[in-house]
Parts: structure tokens; sequence; C-alpha cells
């Protein structure tokens, strides 16, 4: 990630192996899809969303995982995840 600024709201989505095979890179695609097709590591032009791919947020057993500012939520799914964990 670069040194801009981070926007107000902070997504972090977890890629490490046990969170990619559960569709975790499918999960930080929809998300930058959804913030107007940014890439990870960019903020949105008004500044609210900044989402980038972290390595590793400690809960692969309940894999994928991704943060949002200092809330953390697990098996997160939706419904274009295909992926069976």
């Amino acid at each position: 990630m670069s040194s801009e600024p981070i926007g107000e709201h902070f997504i972090q989505v977890c890629t490490t192996t046990p969170c990619m095979l559960c569709g975790s890179t499918d999960i930080l695609n929809a998300v930058s899809e959804e913030l107007g097709g940014i890439r990870p590591g960019q903020t949105t032009k008004d500044g609210k969303f900044t989402v980038i791919e972290v390595e590793c947020q400690g809960a692969c057993s309940n894999a994928p995982m991704m943060a949002v500012g200092d809330d953390f939520y697990v098996r997160v799914s939706f419904p274009r995840n295909d992926a069976a964990c």
C-alpha cells in the first residue's frame, strides 16, 4: 500500500492460504468491485473506504475473515462465493 491517507472505513481482507481456499480472493474482488472498481491498496475517490489484502488475521479455523475498522468478521460469505468451508 502507498503512503496515501487511509479512508474513514478501513477494510482488510485476509488472503492467507486457509482464507484463500475458502474464497477470500472472491470476497476481496467483490468488495473492490462494490467500491467502484478500486484495486486493493486504493481508497475511494470520496476518501471513505480503503481496502487492502492482508496476511493472517489469526482466525484460520473460521476462514475466510475480514476486518472493517476495529470489527472482525469470520466465516464471511456472499451469494457468489462457491467455496465450501
